[in-house]
C-alpha cells in the first residue's frame, strides 16, 4: 500500500500541489482535502489506498510510537574502582532513552526494546542512531549555523567517534 518517496519525491510532490492550487503555503488538511479528489496521484494510495479502520489503526501504532517517543531513564555512573575517600567518588548522571526501536528490525515490523546500557547490541545500536541522528541534524543546519556564525566543526569528530562505536561493535 505504501511507496516510499524521497526527500526530493516529497518536494516535487509538494511544490507540484502549491502550484496546482496556487497556495503558497502547505496546510496538511487542505492537502488532503486536494489529494481526497486527485485519485490518480502517485501519493494518493498513501493517504487513501485502505479502509479508514485500516488507516485508524495505522495512526494508533504512530500514536503509540510517539506515546514512548522520548522517554528516557537516568543512569548514574561511579568511578571504578571504588575510591578510599567519600570525597574522591566522582558520580556522573546520563540520560539514555528508555526503549528504543532497533533500525535493522524496523522493516520486519519492528518494535520497541528496553535499554540494557550493559549490552554491547544495546550500545552499538545507541551508537548507531545517535550517529544517524546527529549526521541528519548536521546536513538539516549547517547552512544555518555557518549563516550565523556558529562553528560545528567539532560535530565531524564526534560522528567520527559515533561511528567508530558502531564499527568497533560490528567487527567483533
Amino acid at each position: 500500500m505504501s511507496l516510499r518517496f524521497t526527500k526530493k519525491d516529497r518536494q516535487d510532490i509538494i511544490d507540484d500541489y502549491l502550484n496546482q492550487t496556487g497556495r503558497n503555503i502547505y496546510v496538511p488538511s487542505e492537502f488532503i482535502d486536494w489529494l481526497r479528489d486527485n485519485p490518480g496521484h502517485k501519493i494518493y494510495n498513501n493517504f487513501f489506498g485502505a479502509s479508514d479502520e485500516e488507516m485508524a489503526d495505522k495512526h494508533r501504532e504512530n500514536m503509540a510510537r510517539q506515546f514512548v517517543s522520548g522517554l528516557r531513564i537516568t543512569i548514574k555512573i561511579s568511578e571504578l574502582p571504588m575510591p578510599s575517600k567519600i570525597e574522591n567518588l566522582k558520580v556522573e548522571a546520563v540520560d539514555v532513552p528508555s526503549l528504543i526501536s532497533p533500525i535493522n528490525n524496523r522493516a520486519n515490523g519492528g518494535g520497541y526494546v528496553s535499554v540494557d546500557v550493559k549490552d554491547t547490541d544495546t550500545m552499538t545500536e545507541l551508537a548507531m542512531q545517535a550517529h544517524q541522528s546527529l549526521k541528519s541534524w548536521r546536513k538539516r543546519y549547517a547552512g544555518t549555523c555557518a549563516l550565523s556564525g556558529i562553528d560545528i566543526s567539532e560535530i565531524d569528530s564526534i560522528l567520527e567517534e559515533l561511528k567508530a562505536k558502531t564499527v568497533k561493535e560490528e567487527a567483533a
